[in-house]
C-alpha cells in the first residue's frame, strides 16, 4: 500500500478534536516497511478494490476505520478463478464486468415473497426474478432492484430515524448495505418490527413485500405501467462535467464544454462501479481510467480513459473516447517509439 499513513497520539480522525491540547497530534506516519503488502502470494493473484486489505485483530496499525464492503473483490476473485490462464482481453472484460453482488445477496429473499392481486406488481416481480443481475442499460432488473434497495432501506430505518435520517443512511454505502444485509439473513431481528405500529410486531417478508408494493408506486408514477420501458439506462446516465466552466450555471456555456448526459451500464458494487447517484440513479463517479498492462509485451497493453486527449471543445479528440469507454472498449498503449510515430496524426514541433 503506496501513501503516508499519520500515526495519531489518539483518535482515529473520525471526528474534530481539540486543536489547541495536542493530545490527537499526528506523531509520524507508518513506516514504509510496516505498511500493508504481500509478495508472490501462493494464489498466484492480489485482487483489491477499496476492499479491507488488513485484519484489523492482527495488523496493529491504524490504515482506516471504513472499507468498501467487498463486493467487488469477491466477483473479480470469482472471475479470476474462473479460469487457469487470462488474456489482455480478459482482463478487459473483468473491468466492464457490471454484475450486481449486492443484487446476488439481497433477491434470494425477494424470490420468497408472491403477489396475486397486483397484475404489475406480479410482473415487476417476475422481471427481476428473471433478472441475470447484470446491470446494463437495456434491462429492466436494474432499475427495479434498485429503486427496490432504497425502499426497503426505508422500510428498514423509518420508524427508528425518520425519513430525513433514513435517507441519509440507505445512501451511506457500505454501513448501511452491510447491515440489511445482516438483517435479512435474520428474520428475528429488531429491525423488521416497525416500532410505529404498537402491539404489531412485522415480521421480514411483510417488511420486503412493503417494499416491493412500494418500488412498483414509484416507478410507475415515473415511468408508465409498461414494466418493460423500466430500463435501467433511462435515470443511470452519466454527465462529463469539464471542470472549470462545466459548472458555470450558464447553459449556453455549459452545453459548449460538457458531454452528456449518455445512458450507462454499471453500478455501485459493480467492478464497473459507475454508480453514486443516490435516489436520482445519476452517475456521480466511475472509474476514470482503465488500463490492462502486459507485462510480457507492453505493446500489447490498453488504455482508456473517459472523454477524450484534447481540452479544445471543438477538437474531435474532445470527446471521441466517451463511446469506446461506455462500451468497455479499449484503445492499445503505443508503447514503442516506432508504433508512435506509424500511428502518429499529426507533429507539433516547439522551436526555441
Amino acid at each position: 500500500m503506496p501513501g503516508r499513513i499519520p500515526i495519531r497520539a489518539s483518535g482515529d480522525g473520525e471526528a474534530p478534536t481539540p486543536g489547541w491540547t495536542g493530545d490527537t497530534e499526528w506523531t509520524g506516519f507508518i513506516p514504509f516497511d510496516d505498511l500493508p503488502s504481500v509478495f508472490n502470494p501462493p494464489e498466484g493473484y492480489i485482487v483489491t478494490a477499496n476492499n479491507a486489505v488488513v485484519d484489523a485483530s492482527k495488523y496493529k496499525r491504524f490504515i482506516a476505520k471504513d472499507w468498501d464492503y467487498g463486493f467487488r473483490a469477491r466477483q473479480i476473485t470469482s472471475l479470476v478463478l474462473a479460469k487457469d490462464k487470462h488474456s489482455v482481453d480478459d482482463i478487459r472484460q473483468m473491468q466492464f464486468d457490471v454484475t450486481s453482488g449486492l443484487a446476488n445477496d439481497v433477491i434470494p429473499y425477494v424470490a420468497n415473497i408472491s403477489v396475486r392481486d397486483d397484475a404489475l406488481i406480479s410482473a415487476a416481480l417476475d422481471a427481476l426474478k428473471a433478472w441475470d443481475r447484470r446491470s446494463t442499460r437495456d434491462q429492466v432488473g436494474p432499475l427495479i432492484f434498485e429503486t427496490f434497495w432504497i425502499q426497503l432501506g426505508h422500510n428498514i430505518f423509518d420508524d427508528e430515524l425518520g425519513p430525513e435520517l433514513a435517507q441519509d443512511a440507505v445512501n451511506t454505502g457500505t454501513a448501511t448495505k452491510t447491515a440489511v444485509r445482516q438483517a435479512l439473513a435474520d428474520p428475528s431481528s429488531r429491525f423488521w418490527d416497525d416500532v410505529t405500529t404498537g402491539g404489531v410486531t412485522e415480521t421480514r417478508e411483510q417488511l420486503i413485500l412493503k417494499a416491493f408494493r412500494e418500488t412498483v408506486v414509484k416507478l410507475k408514477a415515473q415511468y408508465g405501467d409498461d414494466v418493460k420501458k423500466w430500463t435501467w439506462g433511462t435515470p443511470h446516465t452519466v454527465t462529463f462535467k469539464n471542470q472549470t466552466l462545466g459548472q458555470s450555471g450558464t447553459a449556453p456555456i455549459e452545453s459548449i464544454f460538457n458531454r452528456g448526459p449518455f445512458p450507462a451500464d454499471g453500478a455501485s458494487g459493480a467492478v464497473n462501479n459507475l454508480g453514486g447517484g443516490g435516489t436520482t440513479y445519476r452517475v456521480s463517479s466511475g472509474p476514470s481510467l482503465r488500463l490492462v498492462a502486459d507485462l510480457s509485451d507492453f505493446s500489447k497493453s490498453l488504455l482508456i480513459h473517459t472523454t477524450g486527449q484534447s481540452g479544445h471543445t471543438y477538437n474531435p479528440h474532445y470527446d471521441d473516447m466517451i463511446g469506446p469507454y461506455l462500451a468497455g472498449q479499449n484503445n492499445p498503449m503505443l508503447w514503442t517509439r516506432a508504433d508512435v510515430d506509424k500511428n502518429a496524426e499529426a507533429s507539433l514541433t516547439l522551436t526555441p
